[in-house]
């Protein structure tokens, strides 16, 4: 016998920490009826295994867990590989775009040197003005693709999988620069951003979730001509909460129960694999969280997340408490368009 709880009370307050809910979990134990059988695989046991045992059983179910733990991570991070893949479309315009410049401005700058130096075409005053927009232009240039690979970057990393006390917003961030590359400038994205804490999460996944969410708004929303995307995030009591809506055209009623179901996708055969929402979902329960979504067909959606801030175990905060940029700017219309 186990001190102070029994293995099924510790199956329990296992499965209900966000920490630990994903560690494989083998119940080991002399009750053979099936009865028992039931209550603990109810409660979640990955294994179930009477007395007596083997040990090269044990070792053996052990090590299928452990694989098949890696196969879920591998999973997701395909899913999340499947999501920014019908993003990214428009990314190697909008690189080559900008580094265009970038070469266009170095190739005139030593013909601006020369007029400064020995005189030319143009005055020296004027050639050195010149010469100020051309390293300008190739700076923004560069600036401009580097913004854009490192939002790639964070996404394709599969990082860490560990809960910590993280800035949501970078994110959030990332995944609207991203998302704008497929509509320029004409997709109009409204920032609120109110959540003064960081929130104890595992933010590889959770960023996911904001990927999924803001691509499906943003797919929804094809063939607009006035796209747009609300993004806000607050706090209310314990709970950090984050809002995403859309001005697509909403989720019919009668399907909007199945929309976190594994495999339910209303998109054409071969762009979706119906499987975003679910394992947003499954990702938001991690974090002993919820999400909900409200429609209205014709005016759009609206998906809200909630998390505690501190966790399930009510983990004490790390006392960073930081000001966003945006957390004094309510409804901010952001657009990234590069310019020349």
């Amino acid at each position: 016998m186990m001190p102070r709880m029994d293995g099924y009370q510790l199956l329990e307050a296992v499965k209900h920490d966000s920490e630990l809910k994903q560690i494989p979990f083998i119940l080991l134990t002399a009750k053979v009826d099936l009865d028992s059988r039931i209550r603990g695989l109810e409660q979640g046991a990955d294994e179930y295994i009477s007395k007596p045992f083997n040990n090269l059983e044990i070792k053996t179910r052990v090590k299928n867990l452990l694989n098949r733990r890696k196969i879920e991570i591998a999973f997701i991070h395909a899913e999340k590989m499947i999501s920014l893949g019908q993003l990214v479309a428009g990314v190697s315009h909008e690189i080559l775009n900008p580094i265009s410049y970038a070469k266009n401005a170095n190739e005139s700058i030593p013909d601006f040197l020369e007029m400064i130096l020995k005189g030319g075409k143009l005055p020296p005053d004027k050639a050195r003005n010149y010469l100020y927009e051309a390293v300008q232009d190739a700076a923004e240039g560069i600036r401009r693709v580097c913004e854009i690979t490192e939002a790639l970057k964070g996404f394709v990393r599969q990082g860490n999988e560990g809960f910590d006390f993280e800035d949501i917003h970078p994110g959030l961030d990332a995944t609207l620069k991203i998302v704008h590359v497929n509509y320029k400038s004409r997709l109009r994205i409204h920032k609120s951003y109110h959540l003064p804490n960081r929130v104890h999460c595992n933010l590889n996944h959770l960023n996911q979730v904001f990927l999924n969410l803001i691509a499906n708004a943003v797919q929804a929303m094809k063939g607009q001509n006035e796209p747009r995307l609300w993004i806000e995030t607050r706090q209310e009591k314990e709970n950090a909460v984050i809002e995403i809506r859309d001005k697509g055209p909403g989720i019919p009623e009668e399907i909007q129960g199945k929309i976190f179901n594994p495999f339910f996708t209303t998109k054409p055969a071969g762009q979706g694999t119906g499987l975003g929402l679910y394992i947003s979902r499954q990702i938001v329960q991690e974090h002993a969280g919820e999400i909900s979504v409200a429609s209205t067909p014709g005016e759009g959606s609206r998906f809200t997340i909630r998390i505690p801030i501190q966790g399930t175990k009510g983990a004490a905060h790390d006392g960073r408490i930081f000001t966003h940029p945006d957390v004094d700017r309510s409804l901010t219309e952001i657009q990234y368009p590069y310019r020349r």
